[in-house]
């Protein structure tokens, strides 16, 4: 259903504004894939976050966990492949960041708050 929806937007914002889909996903943000250690619960959780705003090297993402959770995180970047020169087809997307993560679990329910270090591994950037 998420993808349909995605499609239909791409279609509409292209046929209403006048702009080609290559415009449209330039214009997405950086995904990142990683983990957050909740400190409260001892367990470690999915991340995927997006990009919201850019300072210096620091970053600003928002984005979801597991278990119908949302959060926000800051985070710095400690390595990147890409950086030191390396062009295969996968690893460029290697991107080690270390960051703070803040959310919410169960939104709908109970409102319970987490928060931990967070490590993301891979950023996908369109």
């Amino acid at each position: 259903m998420k993808k349909v929806c995605l499609i239909l937007a791409l279609m509409f914002s292209t046929s209403v504004f006048a702009i080609t889909p290559a415009e449209v996903i330039e214009k997405l943000p950086n995904l990142k894939q990683g983990i957050v250690y909740d400190l409260e619960a001892t367990k470690v959780k999915f991340l995927t976050t997006a990009e919201i705003a850019e300072y210096k090297d620091f970053t600003l993402e928002v984005g979801l966990s597991d278990e119908d959770s949302a959060c926000l995180t800051v985070s710095y970047p400690i390595l990147k492949l890409r950086d030191i020169g390396v062009n295969m087809p996968i690893l460029k997307y290697v991107e080690l960041n270390v960051g703070f993560t803040v959310g919410y679990e169960n939104i709908i329910d109970e409102n319970e708050m987490f928060y931990g270090p967070s490590i993301t591994l891979i950023n996908f950037d369109f």
